[in-house]
C-alpha cells in the first residue's frame, strides 16, 4: 500500500505514479488526518511512504499519523521522500520511527 501525505501534490503525483506502476492502492494520510480519521491499515505488500521532505525530516504532522495508525500485514516499509536537493539525515529518523511502528526499514 502506497500511503502519502502531499503538501503542495509533488508527493501525491510520486505517490500516484507508484501505485500506477506497481499496480497498488493508495492511501492519502493528510486526508485522513483532516478527517479525524483513526487509520488501521492492512496491506499484504510492503508498506511505502511517499512524504516531502521538511527540515531534512517527514513532516511532523505525517510522522504522528504513522504513530498513530495501526498497520498489519507486511512489516516492510519504503519511504520515498520528495525534496529540493536532499533529504539530509531523514534515514536515521525514519530507522527509529519504523523500530517504533515493529517495520522494517
Amino acid at each position: 500500500m502506497i500511503v502519502y501525505f502531499s503538501g503542495t501534490g509533488n508527493s501525491r503525483y510520486v505517490a500516484q505514479m507508484l501505485a500506477d506502476r506497481l499496480s497498488d492502492e493508495l492511501f492519502d494520510a493528510g486526508q485522513a488526518v483532516k478527517d479525524g480519521a483513526e487509520a488501521a491499515l492492512h496491506s499484504e505488500k510492503p508498506w511505502v511512504f511517499v512524504s516531502p521532505t521538511y527540515g531534512w525530516r517527514i513532516p511532523r504532522l505525517f510522522q504522528a499519523f504513522l504513530e498513530e495508525a495501526v498497520f498489519s500485514g507486511s512489516t516492510d516499509a519504503y519511504f520515498v521522500m520528495t525534496c529540493g536537493s536532499e533529504i539530509g539525515n531523514a534515514g536515521k529518523y525514519l530507522r527509529c520511527l519504523c523500530a517504533r511502528l515493529a517495520l522494517t526499514y
